[in-house]
């Protein structure tokens, strides 16, 4: 009797077992993948020169996965994770130990890495004239440097050290993902004994003597935050650290890197002070609980003409209202040739006309135009013999005070007097003089028409 009670429930127990391992085989055999149990990720981390890592898992624990397929079933593979290029677009299959392959689930991988690329660079760097000048030494890309590929641009290029000039230069970059970044530097060419070229005096320290931000006033809405720059002169400085503060930590606090955040609507002071120096600057504050609209922007200059050996016009930039949330201001220069023009500091760089604009984020623009001329002058003399009689008269020309009389090809009016020997004196005679009224004298310069004032 007992026996016949043990083989029953062996009998019961294999049937059981056969049952429930049918039923498993049965699921594995024709289950379809719901995709609500599939979890696909990216990890990141795992950027290579080009590549990131996709995982994927089904959440279905009683059906194990035996391969895993990329490519629409084409290829298979035992892991569940596969590396991809950016924007690739997969078709996912699974399939179980012992079972048929699912249906395919397309997966795009589209925008992985959200950070523009961030761009290190001095707002002004200074070359001595005549030095060898490369852009890679003065500028780098930290985005670039960690993995993500993607591109750099500088325009111009080139420039030339030569002569004492100034130029604008932009320096974009952007990776992979088609995040972007700019960032604008002035390149001044000044004489190799410059005071302000660390190359020229590697020992000694470059003491700061001031520090400005690229805001004068800020607000912003409450929840949000911005970062503001400090800006060393010079540009070389030894010590360029800053120590930043915030009047009124309730309101908005700022970290150490410029980086603001607005707490509550109110107002508050965010001042930037350098460790070399104690030189400070200050950014006025306001938070809003709501954003407010720039409505017009005016600048305290409308107009000047000024000769190209001009010192930096500083333009002043007045927003309305005052509490408006985005008060950041784009500047630009329409000649960059004639003037450039960096967080409101205009440097002259030639002769011509240029309208320099500051806008708003919401479109709002001042105009400011600058006219740029050549001041040029002439002296006389008389020539006599040695026995004190009058023979006649000379002429040098002088641009901004240099004299500039063996450039000068001849004298067009009001009379002609040529120089093709460049003489470092222009002869005339005593009836060529009588001719020369009311101080102003033409004459061609380096292939130019120019007038020039006694």
């Amino acid at each position: 009797m007992k026996k016949n009670i043990i083989y029953g429930v062996l009998f019961f127990l294999i049937v059981l077992a056969g049952s429930f391992s049918f039923y498993i085989y049965y699921q594995e055999s024709y289950f379809s993948i719901d995709e609500r149990l599939v979890s696909i990720t990216v990890d990141n981390d795992y950027w290579t020169a080009s590549n990131v890592k996709v995982t994927v898992e089904y959440k279905n624990e009683d059906i194990p996965i035996g391969g895993y397929s990329f490519d629409g079933g084409k290829t298979w593979q035992f892991s569940n994770e596969y590396e991809v290029e950016e924007n690739q677009r997969l078709e996912i299959v699974l399939k179980t130990e012992t079972g048929r392959k699912s249906e395919i689930i397309p997966y795009a991988v589209s925008n992985i890495d959200k950070q523009a690329p961030e761009i290190l660079v001095d707002n002004v760097i200074y070359v001595a004239q005549g030095s060898r000048f490369n852009f890679e030494d003065k500028y780098s890309v930290v985005d670039l440097d960690s993995g993500i590929k993607g591109s750099v641009t500088v325009k111009p290029n080139w420039i030339d050290t030569s002569d004492l000039a100034t130029y604008q230069v932009e320096i974009s970059a952007s990776d992979k993902a088609l995040n972007s970044n700019a960032k604008t530097m002035v390149v001044e060419v000044v004489d190799p004994n410059d005071p302000l070229l660390s190359e020229q005096n590697p020992d000694v320290e470059i003491r700061v003597q001031g520090v400005k931000l690229s805001e004068t006033r800020l607000s912003l809405v409450k929840g949000t935050n911005t970062k503001v720059e400090a800006i060393i002169r010079p540009s070389n400085a030894t010590n360029k650290n800053v120590v930043w503060t915030s009047s009124n930590e309730s309101v908005a606090t700022v970290d150490q890197t410029g980086n603001i955040t607005a707490l509550e609507a109110g107002m508050a002071t965010i001042t930037a002070t350098t460790q070399d120096g104690n030189k400070s600057s200050d950014i006025r504050l306001v938070v809003t609980d709501r954003k407010i609209e720039v409505e017009k922007i005016e600048l305290d200059r409308v107009s000047d003409t000024v000769t190209s050996d001009f010192d930096d016009i500083v333009l002043t930039a007045t927003i309305s209202p005052e509490n408006a949330t985005d008060t950041k201001i784009t500047w630009n220069s329409s000649n960059p040739n004639v003037a450039v023009v960096v967080n409101g500091v205009v440097t002259v760089r030639g002769e011509g006309v240029t309208n320099l604009t500051a806008t708003t984020s919401n479109g709002k623009v001042a105009t400011y135009t600058l006219t740029v001329v050549d001041s040029y002058t002439y002296q006389e003399k008389e020539v006599t013999t040695f026995t004190g009689d009058l023979m006649g008269y000379t002429i040098k020309i002088y641009k901004n005070g240099v004299d500039i009389t063996s450039d000068v090809t001849a004298i067009t009016s009001p009379f002609v007097a040529r120089n093709d020997y460049k003489a470092p004196e222009i002869e005339i005679s005593i009836a060529n003089h009588n001719a020369l009224q009311d101080g102003e004298l033409s004459f061609n310069y380096k292939t130019r028409k120019l007038v020039a004032t006694k």
